[in-house]
């Protein structure tokens, strides 16, 4: 059940209570924080879209590209050789669609599609696809622990970006600096 006022939710009930959306102010700060307006939008309408049909998922935007090797896998990148000859895995033979690919020029059902896949999605800046479907590496010896798998991995990529969190029940949470800034 939602509650909407001057086209805008305001309220939730979710897990047997009400919560406060605030999904006006979340977006400006999700937005100021991207410095991309056009990503910024996209990403958010697909986390919304995503927690409405309770399907579970992790964006990541990197801030330096570069530093991705620090949280994927070189399997899992999209420009990795042997990714190229898509030989590996069905995942990988995928991998050729979106390489090169920003997501600001693509359809939202892509995102929505890939974001769908058991793993994140790593994009940088610009929106260009680093990976999907990935398992984000983390050093969790040094974390504390947390409520599981999904959330490790957001809070780990939030020291390199920004993440979206999307809860499997329908909570979203964005994660920077390695923080919980807002959830809805």
């Amino acid at each position: 059940m939602k509650v909407f006022g001057d086209g805008v939710q305001l309220f939730r009930f979710m897990g047997g209570k009400w919560r406060l959306t605030n999904g006006q102010h979340n977006y400006q700060i999700w937005t100021g924080a991207l410095g991309h307006a056009g990503l910024a939008e996209r990403i958010f309408r697909v986390a919304l879209n995503l927690a409405e049909d309770g399907r579970g998922a992790l964006l990541v935007i990197l801030n330096d590209p570069s530093l991705a090797d620090r949280i994927i896998a070189p399997n899992d990148m999209l420009d990795h050789e042997s990714n190229a000859n898509a030989t590996q895995s069905s995942k990988s033979q995928l991998h050729y669609l979106l390489r090169g690919k920003r997501l600001t020029d693509l359809p939202s059902s892509v995102l929505e599609n890939v974001a769908r896949i058991d793993g994140a999605v790593v994009m940088d800046a610009n929106g260009r696809v680093l990976t999907f479907g990935a398992i984000l590496r983390h050093h969790s010896s040094s974390e504390p622990a947390v409520e599981g798998g999904r959330t490790t991995a957001a809070i780990a990529a939030s020291m390199l970006g920004n993440v979206l969190k999307v809860s499997e029940d329908g909570l979203i949470s964005y994660y920077s600096e390695g923080n919980c800034v807002w959830e809805m």
